[in-house]
């Protein structure tokens, strides 16, 4: 994943959070101890993410493209 290609806003969250890429991939959604608490496949293009299901805290959302991996921290509130 290069990391010009990739956007992850708003952080802080506190409600929807917006993943812009360029291609394909799986985004998956880590708690702060690193446990896969979710998966999303996505198109490409733009993705909208509902982070009100989860409890206030810290979380790491990494994106896969094939064998390119990119990891962004995540602040809930």
């Amino acid at each position: 994943v290069e990391e010009e290609s990739v956007s992850v806003f708003p952080n802080p969250v506190s409600s929807i959070i917006t993943i812009k890429e360029i291609h394909s991939s799986s985004i998956e959604i880590y708690d702060v101890v690193g446990r896969l608490i979710d998966i999303h496949q996505s198109g490409g293009g733009e993705e909208h993410l509902d982070m009100t299901k989860y409890t206030n805290g810290v979380y790491f959302i990494k994106i896969i493209e094939g064998e390119k991996t990119k990891t962004f921290k995540i602040l809930k509130y």
